[in-house]
Protein backbone atom coordinates (compact mmCIF):
# COMPACT_ATOMS: atom_id res chain seq x y z
CA UNK A 1 0.00 0.00 0.00
CA UNK A 2 1.08 3.58 -1.10
CA UNK A 3 1.96 6.15 1.83
CA UNK A 4 3.12 9.63 2.57
CA UNK A 5 4.33 11.49 -0.53
CA UNK A 6 3.43 8.21 -2.80
CA UNK A 7 0.17 9.05 -1.99
CA UNK A 8 -0.47 12.53 -2.20
CA UNK A 9 1.79 11.99 -5.93
CA UNK A 10 -0.26 9.48 -7.39
CA UNK A 11 -3.33 11.07 -9.24
CA UNK A 12 -5.58 8.57 -8.89
CA UNK A 13 -5.20 8.07 -4.91
CA UNK A 14 -4.41 12.11 -3.96
CA UNK A 15 -7.89 13.38 -2.08
CA UNK A 16 -5.13 16.53 -0.59
CA UNK A 17 -7.21 17.90 1.98
CA UNK A 18 -10.08 15.90 1.67
CA UNK A 19 -8.43 13.58 3.56
CA UNK A 20 -9.46 13.15 7.33
CA UNK A 21 -7.49 13.24 10.29
CA UNK A 22 -7.36 9.26 10.64
CA UNK A 23 -6.77 8.61 7.17
CA UNK A 24 -3.65 10.51 7.49
CA UNK A 25 -2.36 9.11 10.05
CA UNK A 26 -3.06 5.94 8.22
CA UNK A 27 -1.69 6.77 5.09
CA UNK A 28 1.81 8.65 6.54
CA UNK A 29 -0.11 12.22 5.79
CA UNK A 30 0.19 13.65 8.70
CA UNK A 31 2.39 16.72 8.53
CA UNK A 32 2.47 16.85 4.75
CA UNK A 33 -0.96 18.54 4.61
CA UNK A 34 -2.28 21.50 5.61
CA UNK A 35 -3.77 21.44 9.65
CA UNK A 36 -7.27 22.32 7.33
CA UNK A 37 -9.88 19.11 6.46
CA UNK A 38 -12.01 20.27 3.81
CA UNK A 39 -15.13 18.34 2.31
CA UNK A 40 -14.53 17.80 -1.78
CA UNK A 41 -17.81 20.39 -2.29
CA UNK A 42 -15.44 23.20 -0.60
CA UNK A 43 -12.27 22.19 -2.98
CA UNK A 44 -14.39 22.62 -6.00
CA UNK A 45 -15.48 25.46 -4.83
CA UNK A 46 -11.90 26.81 -4.22
CA UNK A 47 -11.02 25.17 -7.77
CA UNK A 48 -13.71 27.60 -9.63
CA UNK A 49 -12.62 30.33 -7.30
CA UNK A 50 -9.34 30.26 -8.57
CA UNK A 51 -10.17 29.72 -12.65
CA UNK A 52 -12.32 33.07 -12.06
CA UNK A 53 -9.33 34.65 -11.25
CA UNK A 54 -7.39 33.97 -14.43
CA UNK A 55 -7.88 36.69 -16.98
CA UNK A 56 -8.01 34.16 -19.98
CA UNK A 57 -8.99 30.63 -20.74
CA UNK A 58 -5.68 29.42 -22.25
CA UNK A 59 -5.02 30.23 -18.74
CA UNK A 60 -7.56 27.88 -17.03
CA UNK A 61 -6.87 25.28 -19.74
CA UNK A 62 -3.38 25.18 -17.75
CA UNK A 63 -4.64 24.87 -14.58
CA UNK A 64 -7.22 22.55 -14.92
CA UNK A 65 -4.88 20.28 -16.57
CA UNK A 66 -2.64 20.24 -13.96
CA UNK A 67 -5.14 19.46 -11.52
CA UNK A 68 -5.87 16.65 -13.76
CA UNK A 69 -2.52 15.67 -13.28
CA UNK A 70 -2.13 15.90 -9.43
CA UNK A 71 -6.23 15.38 -8.17
CA UNK A 72 -8.04 13.40 -10.62
CA UNK A 73 -11.12 12.77 -8.52
CA UNK A 74 -11.21 16.67 -7.91
CA UNK A 75 -10.85 17.48 -11.53
CA UNK A 76 -13.75 14.94 -12.75
CA UNK A 77 -15.95 16.22 -9.80
CA UNK A 78 -15.26 19.67 -11.28
CA UNK A 79 -16.21 18.83 -14.64
CA UNK A 80 -19.13 17.09 -13.78
CA UNK A 81 -20.68 20.03 -11.21
CA UNK A 82 -19.91 22.75 -13.70
CA UNK A 83 -19.85 21.40 -17.14
CA UNK A 84 -21.55 24.05 -18.92
CA UNK A 85 -18.39 26.39 -17.54
CA UNK A 86 -15.59 23.63 -17.93
CA UNK A 87 -16.47 21.96 -20.86
CA UNK A 88 -15.22 25.00 -23.32
CA UNK A 89 -12.02 25.16 -21.22
CA UNK A 90 -10.58 21.61 -21.45
CA UNK A 91 -12.43 21.46 -25.17
CA UNK A 92 -12.88 23.43 -27.71
CA UNK A 93 -12.78 26.30 -27.90
CA UNK A 94 -9.96 26.53 -26.21
CA UNK A 95 -8.09 23.15 -27.03
CA UNK A 96 -7.28 25.02 -29.89
CA UNK A 97 -5.30 27.59 -28.62
CA UNK A 98 -3.57 24.93 -26.11
CA UNK A 99 -2.41 22.98 -29.04
CA UNK A 100 -1.03 25.74 -31.25
CA UNK A 101 0.92 26.52 -27.71
CA UNK A 102 1.24 23.10 -26.48
CA UNK A 103 4.95 23.42 -26.33
CA UNK A 104 5.07 26.22 -24.47
CA UNK A 105 2.48 25.67 -21.98
CA UNK A 106 2.69 22.15 -20.93
CA UNK A 107 3.95 21.20 -17.36
CA UNK A 108 3.86 17.39 -17.01
CA UNK A 109 3.51 15.99 -20.82
CA UNK A 110 0.09 13.17 -20.82
CA UNK A 111 -0.18 10.37 -23.28
CA UNK A 112 1.87 8.36 -25.18
CA UNK A 113 4.21 9.34 -28.02
CA UNK A 114 5.33 6.93 -30.85
CA UNK A 115 8.10 7.86 -33.57
CA UNK A 116 9.78 7.08 -36.26
CA UNK A 117 12.61 6.05 -34.27
CA UNK A 118 10.18 3.71 -32.30
CA UNK A 119 10.05 1.01 -35.14
CA UNK A 120 10.30 -2.24 -34.13
CA UNK A 121 10.22 -1.37 -30.55
CA UNK A 122 5.86 -0.23 -30.25
CA UNK A 123 5.37 -3.77 -28.52
CA UNK A 124 7.57 -3.28 -25.90
CA UNK A 125 7.82 0.49 -25.10
CA UNK A 126 3.80 0.24 -24.68
CA UNK A 127 4.80 -2.10 -22.07
CA UNK A 128 6.12 1.39 -19.84
CA UNK A 129 2.25 2.52 -19.92
CA UNK A 130 1.53 1.88 -16.18
CA UNK A 131 -1.88 0.73 -16.79
CA UNK A 132 -2.66 -2.19 -18.62
CA UNK A 133 -6.18 -2.77 -18.79
CA UNK A 134 -6.60 -0.53 -21.91
CA UNK A 135 -10.21 -0.48 -23.07
CA UNK A 136 -10.45 2.97 -25.00
CA UNK A 137 -7.88 4.65 -27.33
CA UNK A 138 -8.03 8.07 -29.09
CA UNK A 139 -5.32 8.42 -31.89
CA UNK A 140 -3.95 11.26 -33.85
CA UNK A 141 -1.16 11.98 -35.68
CA UNK A 142 -1.23 15.65 -35.35
CA UNK A 143 -1.80 16.54 -39.01
CA UNK A 144 -5.45 18.10 -39.07
CA UNK A 145 -6.21 19.82 -35.57
CA UNK A 146 -9.61 22.13 -35.69
CA UNK A 147 -9.08 22.96 -38.85
CA UNK A 148 -5.69 24.42 -37.37
CA UNK A 149 -3.57 22.35 -40.17
CA UNK A 150 -0.10 20.37 -39.38
CA UNK A 151 0.33 20.94 -35.19
CA UNK A 152 2.59 18.07 -34.90
CA UNK A 153 3.16 16.39 -31.61
CA UNK A 154 1.38 19.45 -30.33
CA UNK A 155 -1.80 17.48 -31.28
CA UNK A 156 -1.88 15.50 -28.17
CA UNK A 157 -4.36 18.07 -26.95
CA UNK A 158 -6.78 16.47 -28.70
CA UNK A 159 -7.34 12.61 -27.69
CA UNK A 160 -6.71 14.23 -23.94
CA UNK A 161 -9.08 16.35 -24.15
CA UNK A 162 -11.58 13.67 -25.76
CA UNK A 163 -10.99 11.11 -23.36
CA UNK A 164 -11.90 13.73 -20.62
CA UNK A 165 -15.12 14.39 -21.66
CA UNK A 166 -15.51 10.44 -21.96
CA UNK A 167 -14.78 10.07 -18.50
CA UNK A 168 -16.73 12.98 -17.28
CA UNK A 169 -19.84 13.01 -19.87
CA UNK A 170 -19.95 9.59 -19.92
CA UNK A 171 -18.02 7.67 -16.58
CA UNK A 172 -15.60 5.87 -18.90
CA UNK A 173 -12.41 4.84 -15.59
CA UNK A 174 -9.67 7.36 -16.74
CA UNK A 175 -7.27 4.24 -16.28
CA UNK A 176 -8.74 2.10 -18.62
CA UNK A 177 -8.30 5.33 -21.66
CA UNK A 178 -5.15 5.77 -23.80
CA UNK A 179 -4.07 9.15 -25.62
CA UNK A 180 -1.80 8.03 -28.29
CA UNK A 181 -0.05 10.65 -30.77
CA UNK A 182 1.72 9.51 -33.73
CA UNK A 183 4.24 11.65 -33.85
CA UNK A 184 6.06 11.07 -37.38
CA UNK A 185 6.88 14.61 -37.93
CA UNK A 186 4.81 18.26 -39.14
CA UNK A 187 5.37 19.71 -42.15
CA UNK A 188 4.79 22.97 -39.87
CA UNK A 189 7.86 24.92 -40.94
CA UNK A 190 7.40 26.92 -37.64
CA UNK A 191 6.92 24.47 -35.50
CA UNK A 192 10.05 22.42 -36.38
CA UNK A 193 12.09 25.80 -36.09
CA UNK A 194 10.57 26.56 -32.40
CA UNK A 195 13.73 25.58 -30.17
CA UNK A 196 10.48 24.65 -27.62
CA UNK A 197 8.85 22.69 -30.33
CA UNK A 198 8.77 19.05 -28.24
CA UNK A 199 8.18 16.75 -30.91
CA UNK A 200 9.93 15.08 -33.76
CA UNK A 201 11.51 17.71 -35.78
CA UNK A 202 11.65 16.47 -39.00
CA UNK A 203 9.09 16.81 -42.10
CA UNK A 204 5.99 14.51 -41.73
CA UNK A 205 6.49 11.00 -42.95
CA UNK A 206 2.81 9.40 -44.38
CA UNK A 207 2.17 7.13 -42.09
CA UNK A 208 1.66 4.09 -44.34
CA UNK A 209 5.08 4.30 -45.35
CA UNK A 210 6.62 4.49 -41.85
CA UNK A 211 6.39 0.54 -41.38
CA UNK A 212 5.42 -2.70 -43.51
CA UNK A 213 1.61 -3.81 -42.74
CA UNK A 214 1.21 -7.16 -41.87
CA UNK A 215 -2.28 -8.82 -43.57
CA UNK A 216 -3.28 -10.43 -40.26
CA UNK A 217 -6.34 -9.20 -38.52
CA UNK A 218 -6.70 -8.58 -35.23
CA UNK A 219 -7.43 -11.40 -32.87
CA UNK A 220 -9.17 -9.83 -29.72
CA UNK A 221 -10.78 -6.62 -30.83
CA UNK A 222 -12.29 -5.88 -27.86
CA UNK A 223 -11.14 -1.86 -27.33
CA UNK A 224 -13.34 1.15 -28.32
CA UNK A 225 -10.70 2.97 -30.73
CA UNK A 226 -11.20 6.38 -32.27
CA UNK A 227 -8.98 8.29 -34.41
CA UNK A 228 -10.45 11.75 -34.97
CA UNK A 229 -8.13 12.83 -37.92
CA UNK A 230 -7.68 10.30 -40.25
CA UNK A 231 -8.67 11.70 -43.94
CA UNK A 232 -7.11 8.68 -46.48
CA UNK A 233 -8.66 6.31 -48.39
CA UNK A 234 -5.36 4.30 -47.62
CA UNK A 235 -6.74 4.29 -43.89
CA UNK A 236 -9.61 2.68 -44.91
CA UNK A 237 -8.25 -0.02 -47.09
CA UNK A 238 -5.71 -1.08 -44.75
CA UNK A 239 -7.96 -1.25 -41.63
CA UNK A 240 -10.56 -3.55 -44.24
CA UNK A 241 -7.15 -5.89 -44.36
CA UNK A 242 -7.07 -6.15 -40.64
CA UNK A 243 -10.50 -6.45 -39.52
CA UNK A 244 -13.22 -8.55 -39.85
CA UNK A 245 -16.47 -7.19 -42.50
CA UNK A 246 -19.12 -5.91 -40.56
CA UNK A 247 -22.28 -4.59 -41.64
CA UNK A 248 -23.67 -1.22 -39.62
CA UNK A 249 -27.43 -1.94 -40.36
CA UNK A 250 -27.02 -5.02 -38.52
CA UNK A 251 -24.12 -4.57 -35.82
CA UNK A 252 -25.58 -2.03 -32.87
CA UNK A 253 -21.55 -1.35 -32.10
CA UNK A 254 -20.94 -0.07 -35.39
CA UNK A 255 -22.06 3.31 -35.91
CA UNK A 256 -23.03 4.48 -39.24
CA UNK A 257 -19.54 5.95 -41.51
CA UNK A 258 -17.47 3.60 -38.63
CA UNK A 259 -14.51 1.46 -40.16
CA UNK A 260 -13.40 -0.67 -37.33
CA UNK A 261 -15.56 -1.94 -34.37
CA UNK A 262 -16.23 -0.03 -31.25
CA UNK A 263 -17.45 -2.55 -28.58
CA UNK A 264 -19.19 -1.22 -25.39
CA UNK A 265 -17.80 -1.27 -22.46
CA UNK A 266 -20.37 -3.62 -20.55
CA UNK A 267 -19.39 -3.18 -17.03
CA UNK A 268 -20.33 -0.20 -15.26
CA UNK A 269 -17.56 1.48 -13.42
CA UNK A 270 -17.54 4.51 -11.18
CA UNK A 271 -15.25 7.53 -10.41
CA UNK A 272 -13.71 7.83 -7.27
CA UNK A 273 -16.29 9.72 -5.21
CA UNK A 274 -17.54 11.87 -8.45
CA UNK A 275 -20.44 9.24 -8.52
CA UNK A 276 -20.04 9.24 -12.15
CA UNK A 277 -21.15 5.65 -13.63
CA UNK A 278 -20.75 4.29 -17.10
CA UNK A 279 -23.19 3.30 -18.94
CA UNK A 280 -22.88 0.79 -21.93
CA UNK A 281 -20.62 3.14 -24.27
CA UNK A 282 -20.11 2.68 -27.74
CA UNK A 283 -17.14 5.23 -29.57
CA UNK A 284 -17.04 5.42 -33.78
CA UNK A 285 -13.94 4.16 -34.46
CA UNK A 286 -12.02 5.52 -37.28
CA UNK A 287 -9.81 4.46 -39.66
CA UNK A 288 -5.71 3.88 -38.38
CA UNK A 289 -2.97 3.02 -40.53
CA UNK A 290 0.65 2.38 -40.25
CA UNK A 291 2.30 3.08 -37.01
CA UNK A 292 -1.12 3.41 -35.54
CA UNK A 293 -2.20 -0.18 -36.43
CA UNK A 294 0.92 -1.78 -35.11
CA UNK A 295 -0.19 -0.01 -32.23
CA UNK A 296 -3.57 -0.93 -31.57
CA UNK A 297 -2.37 -4.36 -32.61
CA UNK A 298 0.12 -4.09 -29.60
CA UNK A 299 -2.98 -3.66 -27.05
CA UNK A 300 -5.40 -5.65 -28.86
CA UNK A 301 -3.14 -9.02 -28.26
Amino acid sequence: MKRGFDVLRDKALNRSLVFGRKERDRLGLRGLLPHRVSTQRQMVDRVMANLERLPRDIDRYVLLSSLQERNERLFYQTVIEHVDRILPLIYTPTVGQACRELSHIVREPKGFFITPDDRGQIRRILANWPAKDIRVIVVTDGQRILGLGDLGANGMGIPVGKLALYSACAGVDPQICLPVTLDVGTNNEELRNDVLYLGYPRPRLELHRCVRHRSRRCRNPDRALQRPDASHERDHRTLDRRMPPRDPRSDPHLEPGASAPALPMRRRRRIGSAGAVAAPLALAAAPVTGFSGYCILALME
